[in-house]
């Protein structure tokens, strides 16, 4: 998996890793197992908290494959089509506020932005499931969402200053 080698770069020059992949010329199919991925491992992340739940609430809780299908359901089916409505939104805004970019380009900041944080989403759950320290998980997820709004938006910067059309000629 060649991009696993864009994260460490994306937390630090987002708009440089949205940049290359725009001149690369990615394309819609990729953008939407970007988001799929990211759905899916914040809904494995998500599993120990769920089991953590169950054994805590004891008979009083749902079932665990009632809680399992519906975070499924939610994670892999709804995240993904959330992620199209904010990824549009952000292009609306940013066009507001003068962005040349595309919905393609503002897209792709969103979903690779959303996937490139996925360790962090881990380490979090990890840190759920085996810390008795609640601030220290609450910590990490401070960071993730930190991480995850600079990583976005500074590869949604920088797809809203690139002209695609430029990006596909030689020269």
């Amino acid at each position: 998996m060649g991009f696993l080698r864009d994260f460490p770069e994306s937390w630090i020059h987002p708009g440089g890793v949205v940049r290359r992949k725009l001149a690369r010329g990615v394309g819609e199919d990729t953008l939407l197992a970007y988001a799929v991925l990211a759905g899916f491992i914040a809904f494995a992340a998500r599993l120990p908290g769920l089991i953590a739940i169950q054994r805590a609430a004891g008979s009083d809780a749902p079932p665990l494959a009632t809680m399992v299908g519906a975070s499924f359901v939610v994670y892999a089916m709804f995240a993904p089509l959330f992620m199209y409505l904010l990824a549009a939104l952000s292009h609306l805004a940013a066009r507001l506020l003068g962005g040349e970019g595309s919905w393609h380009g503002a897209r792709l900041a969103l979903f690779w932005g959303l996937l490139s944080v996925q360790p962090l989403v881990i380490l979090s759950a990890l840190v759920t499931a085996l810390s008795p320290w609640t601030w220290l998980s609450q910590l990490i997820s401070l960071v993730f969402a930190g991480m995850f709004f600079w990583v976005w938006l500074g590869g949604l910067m920088a797809a809203e200053r690139v002209d695609e059309d430029d990006l596909k000629r030689p020269g």
